[in-house]
């Protein structure tokens, strides 16, 4: 018989009076693998953590760690460690005995010897790279160290699941960065199983194996960085995850969509649909800002566009511009190509992927391209 995943969350409901938070949610996670729960504020990502580790009952559904039903169990039968949005550290302790005080509420239950428990601290600290920490004071180190010593008190017990909860968003960006490079790299050292709640989509590609993006209490994907950002499955994801806007036209079939707009008249792109489409159906075609080329004006198979702005951003120059009807496009584009109000085309670049193809009025509007001075 096949083995199912490690962490199988089947059908998981929760709603709070008549507000539904999770809207029977289910999925898998393997052994050793870091899955990244991502979404806006309100989507059900911490909900869902909460769930997991038993803090929260769920109205319905089931939990299942190494084909065993935990649903039913309070948090300290389940045997998860859990790093906090705050570090929750004592501050009149050690960083050691920080450490121990995991060991004491955790999966041995505080009956190790003295000798064990310093052991275990110890091989804990190391695993975070913070050996010989155990005597330093928690406000003598860094925002980064803390936020290891948190990690270390989850792991030290040696728990069978390991639950962050937005456990960077106290670290200036920099600091964040160098930290979340530490921690993922400690979780693949360890080998655990982890969930990982964030709302920052770069946390969630440099940590996460796999990515489950959620909407609303909805599970809109799960699925690896690189498939998230080349072929989102809902428009939402589209939007969401990276930078992207859209242009309207109309479904042919077969991939071709006749672009709207009057100077657009027969003029044919093509892309991937990633729902049913029949022929007639108004869509949207969502690019990827690479995916496209700004191009001389009249071209041939170019959109004419207007230069609305331009946006230096070091290594890439973003361009919005606007076409015939009226949304803006963003485009990169040598920092030269042109410049505010100059007429320009549009066009698909050659051998980036394919757009995505969606049903117009199926999501909501981008937020991530917007014509100056709108908000």
């Amino acid at each position: 018989m096949t083995k199912g995943p490690f962490l199988e969350l089947a059908a998981i409901a929760k709603s709070f009076d008549d507000h539904v938070v999770l809207d029977q949610i289910s999925l898998g996670v393997e052994e050793g693998e870091t899955l990244a729960l991502l979404g806006p504020s309100g989507s059900g990502k911490t909900t869902l953590l909460r769930v997991i580790a038993g803090f929260e009952a769920a109205d319905g559904g089931a939990i299942r760690v190494d084909g065993v039903e935990v649903t039913g169990l309070p948090p300290a039968k389940r045997r998860f460690g859990m790093v906090f949005q705050h570090y929750a550290l004592f501050p009149h302790l050690s960083v050691g005995e920080n450490v121990a005080f995991g060991l004491a509420s955790g999966a041995s239950g505080g009956r190790s010897s003295a000798d064990e428990r310093r052991r275990q601290v110890a091989e804990a600290l190391g695993l975070v790279d913070l050996a010989g920490f155990e005597e330093r004071r928690i406000h003598q180190i860094s925002g980064g160290q803390q936020q290891r010593v948190a990690l270390a008190r989850a792991l030290a017990p040696g728990p069978r699941l390991l639950l962050l909860d937005e456990p960077l968003s106290n670290l200036d960006r920099t600091l964040r960065e160098r930290t979340r490079g530490e921690i993922g790299a400690t979780l693949s050292r360890v080998g655990i199983t982890a969930v990982w709640v964030t709302h920052e989509q770069e946390e969630a590609f440099d940590v996460g194996d796999r990515v489950a993006v959620l909407h609303r209490g909805h599970l809109e994907q799960l699925d690896t960085p690189e498939r998230l950002y080349v072929e989102p499955a809902t428009r939402f994801v589209a939007g969401f995850v990276g930078r992207a806007s859209a242009v309207a036209g109309v479904f042919r079939g077969e991939g071709a969509v006749a672009l709207a707009g009057a100077e657009g008249e027969g003029l044919v792109w093509h892309g991937a649909a990633a729902e049913a489409l029949e022929a007639g159906d108004r869509v949207e075609l969502v690019f990827r800002p690479e995916a496209l080329d700004l191009v001389p004006e009249g071209a041939a198979g170019a959109l004419p566009v207007r230069v609305l702005a331009r946006r230096y951003a070091g290594s890439q120059t973003f361009f919005t511009v606007e076409g015939p009807g009226g949304d803006p496009l963003e485009v990169i584009a040598p920092a030269d190509a042109a410049a505010t109000g100059e007429r320009r085309g549009v066009a698909p670049r050659p051998g980036a992927p394919l757009p995505r193809i969606f049903k117009s009025g199926t999501g909501t509007a981008f937020s991530r391209v917007s014509k100056p001075g709108t908000g």
